[in-house]
């Protein structure tokens, strides 16, 4: 189901071709109304504009969960960014990520790029078979049968990441997930934010550029 936003999204576009950025800032939490970011809100604004926008189209709207690394083509493990839980494996393989407020055994439901490549094709000849003339929603999850938790991609991760270790390894791989704000926080400040001022301290004073504060703001 695609539903309606609190504010109409031609609405949406216009304000923002005048608004400036200060105020859209100020106005982004009461007309987002409860999504988490701005990625999650132009996604659904982008789905009702197709909903609405696409007249007698034959429309398939795949929402695939968390994207991941390929399962086989064009080899396993092929990736072209760092984003989402390929960026978190590297970070913790280099030794850079070191803690995680995270419920170590909450769902991952991370699904392959390839097999939501194949997905889409798939989608695409179903609408042509059935000969859709509506808009249908797909949801691409792995659920409860192919359930993995975020515990399980470190354990599977570690010793992978010990067997091949990275040529720009910082510290030993490991680290920690944890529930408490309080507790990650105080690890954020031992295990990144101490590291990070020592190393750059180093390069600022043989003239080289610091880096790796920058790095764990990314983080």
């Amino acid at each position: 189901i695609v539903y309606p936003e609190k504010v109409h999204y031609q609405k949406v576009i216009d304000a923002s071709e005048w608004l400036d950025d200060k105020l859209q800032e100020q106005i982004l939490p009461d007309i987002m109304n409860g999504r988490p970011t701005t990625y999650h809100y132009t996604k659904a604004l982008c789905e009702r504009m197709l909903v609405e926008e696409g007249g007698n189209l034959p429309i398939i709207i795949l929402r695939p969960s968390i994207v991941t690394a390929t399962y086989k083509e064009p080899f396993p493990g092929w990736v072209d960014n760092t984003n989402g839980p390929a960026g978190f494996v590297i970070a913790s393989g280099k030794g850079v990520l070191r803690t995680m407020m995270i419920r170590p055994n909450s769902s991952a439901d991370v699904y392959p790029v390839d097999m939501v490549a194949n997905m889409m094709i798939v989608s695409a000849w179903h609408a042509w078979k059935v000969g859709l003339a509506d808009s249908l929603v797909i949801n691409c999850t792995t659920g409860p049968l192919r359930r993995i938790t975020w515990e399980q991609i470190f354990d599977y991760s570690k010793p992978i990441v010990l067997k091949y270790p990275s040529y720009e390894l910082f510290r030993y791989p490991g680290g920690s997930f944890t529930t408490s704000r309080i507790w990650h926080n105080i690890a954020m400040q031992l295990d990144h934010n101490l590291p990070a001022i020592v190393v750059d301290t180093v390069f600022f004073l043989t003239g080289q550029k610091p880096f790796l504060r920058d790095i764990y703001k990314r983080i």
